[in-house]
Formats: C-alpha cells, structure tokens, sequence
C-alpha cells in the first residue's frame, strides 16, 4: 500500500551507515604546502611566491608542526570531520547580510499543462510534497545516500535486504566491498524546523524542541505578513495543504540586515510584547518558511533576482529554508548555508519536484478539512524596529542594484559534445571562464568552486582550484593568436584533464584550502593570531576569491543563484546539458557583460580548436 504517505519505504535505515563512516583525513603538512604554492604560482608575481616558499619553509619546520600535531590529534578525539566546527563557525561569525553574500537559491523548472503554475495549486502541491519529505525524514523510512558505481549489483532488492543486516559498525565497509559508498546524513538533521538566530558576534543554529503533540506548522509570507499554517495533524500525518489568499508588515526585511544589525533589532522587538515573542517562536520553530510572492517576472535576470532576493519584504532568509513562489507559478528554494550544502538540498529538492509534478491538481492531502490558519502579527512595533526597518529596504535595494546580471545559454559547448572528444564537460566549462577572464583583465584570478566532501563523516566542501599553472599555460597559448590548432588543443587538454585531478582530490579528502583554514583557525585560537605563512600577501591574493562558480546538475532544475563573495567577485553559476550549456553571472564590477561575450568566445575557440 502507498496510503502511508510517505515518499517511500526503505529496507536500509536511513541512519544505517552514519556509525562507520570514514573521517575526512587531515592531508600532511608537506603535501598542503607543496600544493599551496603550486596553486599561487598563476596568481602572484614571481618574486612573492619566492618570499612565500621560504615562509612556508620555515613554518613546515617550526609552528606548522606543532599546529599540524594539535589538528591531528583533535581530529582523533571525536568522530567527526576536523573542518566541520571551524567551518561552522565561520558561517555563523561573519557579520554579513545573509541577502546576496551567503544565501544561495535553486529554481525549480516550470510545470506544463494547464493550471500546473497557478501559484496556490503549486504552493499546496510543493508544501505536500515537503511534508512528505520531512514525515519520510522522521519516520527513518528516507533511502540513504548512496553513491552507486556498480548499481546494476547495488540498486537491487537482494543487495539492499543484505547490507541492512549488517551491524552499524561495519556497514559503510560491506556496502563499500560491492562499489556502493554511502554518504554523511548528518545535515538532514537541519533541514526542518531550524533557524539561524541573529546574536552579537556570533549567531547560533537553532532546532526546534520537539513539541509533545506530532503536530506540525510552516510559516507561509504574503506580502508584509506572516502566517502558521498547520501541515501536521496530532496524528502525526499530513492534514493537506491550503495556500491563504492576501494577508498583513514588512518585518522579514530586517533579516537582510547585517547580522550585528539584525541582533539588536531582533532583541528589541521581541522586547515589546509576549505576542511578538511568540510570533518570533513560531516563525523559528516552524518546519519550513513559505513565500507567496506578488511578482510575476519572465525574463529570466528578473526571475533570478526574485528569488535571491526580491525586495525582501516578504522573505524570512534565517529560516533553514523558504520556498518561494511567484504570481505566475514559478518556484524555487532559497537556502540558508551554515547548517548545510548542496548535497541534502539538492535531494531535498529532487524528491519534491518528483512528487509536486505527479500531484492532481486538486488540493493535495489526506484529509478533506483544510489546514489550520493562525495569523502572526508583531504589535507593537518599537520605533528602532520601524527605523530598522526601512534601513533595510533602503540597503537591500542600493546592494541589489549595484549588481549587474546575465543570463545566458550557449550551444556551443554540451556534454554529449565533450564526452565524444574525451574531455572533461565539467573542466571546459570551467576552462571557458579561465580563458575569458585571463583574455579580459589579462592575468589569471583565484577560482572558486565547491566540492562535496559528503563522503566522509560530517564532511562539508572543498575548494577546486581550477587557476593552474597548467590552465595558465593554456591561456597563454590561446592568446597567442599564432598557435596551430594541434598546439591550442593540446594546452586544453591538459589544462581540463588537471582539473579533474584536482576535483578527485577535492573529493577523496585531499584539498588544499580546508586544511589551510583549520590551521589558521587552530593558531588564531591558540596564538591569537594566524601564522606569518598563511596571512602574508600571497595567501591574501590566493584566498580573496575572484570567480566564485558552483554548478548542480538535475532534470528539475531550471537554474540557480547566488551572490558574489566581495566586490571584486564574479559569481558564475553554470549548467550543462547534453547539448547546450548555461550561465548566470552576477558582480558588482562594470564588465559583467563583457565576460559573457569572453566566455561564448572562448567557447568558440576551444571548439574550433578541439575539432
């Protein structure tokens, strides 16, 4: 029977290979700091890099072994990742707006047939769909991730009844024998009902206590007000979900606001009443925060921009994550990052797509009752609120408008395309903004771009560098407009091809630049200070990224979003389809466009140069 609502039923607990995963090793001092300066060695001049190599030197012989000794044996003493609590920390001391610095955002691909974008039906179906996800969550009935290298051996019913019977101890090793390697679990556990609270220095990630009763609310924005919506009966099951037509002050803005900012007028606005304390409580323990947004936008900078920011009015960019819909039935997740990456909320995503879309379009749910509705108001409202207030609106549309963006898809470069001339898609779209950036501003720049480290315990990402020595040679050839064709795919090659050395480095735990910061975290802590090797001017050339790239790959994604990390940045979003790829840029700096017309003719010389 399917009548248990959940997305599925699953023979491996989803917790089951959480006890025997590996830990993320601690790379060797020697092995980081060879490749440290070997990743600079595009970036800075060559009598820096000389300067730095002896300050390396002597920190590999003196402070850097103690710092590395006190690392190692830290990660030894519990069953975690060594990067797991610097990292988290880092998100939640930075002072920043969460608004264009760290919230990121994924669009759903719009549904076809009539009425499936009508904004209340894909709302309700969406919220069905999420509770779904999270009841399958609760209930330990959600599938692990698993990655499968040999599924036609693993993705069966035998082999799942097998490794579900081995004690929890051992299990990662026995799914890993057969070429299945399970993934970290861990950041589901914050994907609902939690909330990132602003706090003085530093915020805090708070999970909601478990109520007595099952029963379950979301937050839904429309407009400047706020509503709980029940989702979860006191049975435990989903009571169906209604959409509420227009409701009441723009209160959410105020988490644009720089964090510090954002603390003092939280505090006071909870100050003022037990009411506004409780709709705060409400709106932090609730599963999940909606958005019914009045904008409609079409064209696709504008739908972009919605759904990273819009004007934030009606945007609650603390919550773990808000589903946001428009007027006109477009839809996406906007997702605070401190408590996790693109693993969890890509799966998060996946599963609701798959069930929203299969939905009828009659109002989803198990019940004919609809849900209950609970207006949320802040009354009264403290004039330093109200002041903040209109701040807020004032700094999020100035920081907004400085922005420039551009979308664009380009034929040019696919990955049926790549894959036929045995290069890496993934390195040329990578290599594309290498040449473009290089042929524009004539020098390489450090490049940022993410990879999972899911696969051991509590890991979070690391840093691909795709600025090499070899993808600096291979700019150099291309801008010599005298190179043969031989000689220009040759340096391509072997650009691509080092990058998907480094990526597999990244994901087998043996980065660079996460082992540098826990080091810096772990001097600062203990010195005061990071040491002179890894703060002197190489190290602030080769860690203020330049281009910030991230890219998903999922038929339900129509794109995705995210801000540039300093105003020097280019954030690069990118996608690639079997025929076509895809690019959203976004940067404070004048030559936005420009590097789009650099990338499509980069593309075009890579082509011309492959074939």
């Amino acid at each position: 029977s399917t009548d248990h609502g959940y997305l599925h039923r699953t023979t491996v607990p989803t917790h089951h290979f959480q006890d025997s995963l590996p830990r993320l090793p601690v790379p060797a001092l020697d092995t980081s700091l060879e490749r440290y300066l070997y990743f600079a060695e595009p970036l800075v001049g060559a009598d820096m890099l000389e300067q730095t190599r002896v300050l390396t030197a002597r920190f590999a012989a003196g402070e850097g072994k103690e710092l590395q000794r006190a690392l190692v044996h830290r990660a030894a003493a519990s069953y975690s990742s060594f990067i797991a609590r610097p990292w988290f920390d880092m998100y939640l001391e930075d002072r920043r707006p969460l608004a264009l610095n760290s919230n990121p955002h994924l669009a759903f691909v719009d549904e076809a047939g009539a009425g499936r974008c009508d904004q209340v039906n894909r709302t309700a179906r969406l919220i069905d769909a999420s509770v779904a996800f999270y009841r399958t969550l609760r209930d330990f009935e959600l599938e692990p991730d698993v990655f499968h290298t040999k599924p036609h051996l693993t993705q069966t019913a035998l082999w799942e009844m097998g490794v579900s019977l081995l004690p929890t101890s051992v299990s990662f090793y026995g799914a890993a024998a057969f070429g299945a390697f399970p993934l970290d679990m861990s950041q589901y556990g914050s994907l609902f009902e939690s909330t990132r609270i602003p706090l003085p220095g530093r915020d805090a990630l708070r999970k909601a206590e478990l109520p007595l009763t099952p029963a379950r609310n979301v937050v839904v924005q429309r407009g400047p007000h706020f509503f709980s919506v029940e989702v979860v009966g006191q049975d435990g099951r989903s009571v169906g979900a209604t959409a509420p037509a227009a409701a009441p002050a723009p209160i959410g803005v105020l988490t644009s606001l720089p964090r510090d900012e954002w603390a003092a007028a939280r505090a006071d606005l909870e100050a003022a009443s037990p009411g506004n304390a409780a709709s705060l409580a409400a709106i932090d323990s609730a599963l999940f925060a909606v958005t019914l947004e009045d904008a409609a936008p079409t064209d696709p900078a504008a739908v972009n921009n919605t759904f990273l920011h819009g004007d934030g009015t009606n945007r609650w960019f603390d919550k773990s994550f808000q589903l946001i819909v428009t007027a006109n039935g477009k839809a996406a997740v906007n997702f605070e990052h401190s408590w996790g990456d693109g693993v969890a909320v890509l799966r998060y995503f996946n599963e609701v797509h798959r069930r929203a879309t299969a939905a009828p379009l009659e109002r989803p749910g198990r019940r004919a009752t609809g849900a209950a509705l609970k207006t949320l108001s802040f009354d009264p409202v403290p004039p330093s609120v109200s002041a903040a207030v209109a701040k807020a609106e004032r700094r999020l549309r100035d920081h907004a408008a400085a922005m420039t963006v551009r979308v664009f898809e380009s034929d040019l470069i696919g990955s049926d395309w790549a894959k036929s001339r045995r290069l890496s898609p993934d390195g040329l779209m990578q290599m594309s903004l290498q040449l473009a950036h290089f042929r524009l501003h004539g020098a390489m720049a450090s490049t940022y771009e993410s990879a999972s480290t899911a696969a051991f315990k509590h890991g979070r990402t690391e840093t691909i560098r795709a600025a090499t020595p070899e993808s600096h040679s291979m700019c150099r050839v291309f801008a010599d407009a005298g190179t043969a064709p031989a000689d220009r795919d040759g340096a391509l090659r072997l650009a691509v091809n080092t990058h998907s050395g480094v990526t597999r480095d990244c994901l087998m735990g043996k980065g660079v630049d996460r082992h540098l910061f826990a080091l810096r975290a772990l001097a600062t802590e203990l010195h005061g200070a990071p040491p002179e090797a890894l703060d002197d001017a190489t190290y602030k050339v080769f860690s203020e990224i330049i281009i910030s790239t991230s890219t998903l790959s999922s038929d339900a994604l129509a794109d995705g979003g995210f801000g540039p990390v300093n105003d020097k940045c280019y954030a690069a979003g990118y996608g690639i389809k079997r025929d076509s790829c895809g690019y959203v840029l976004r940067s404070q700096r004048p030559d936005v466009d420009a590097l789009a017309d650099a990338i499509l003719e980069a593309q075009r010389d890579i082509r011309e140069a492959v074939d």
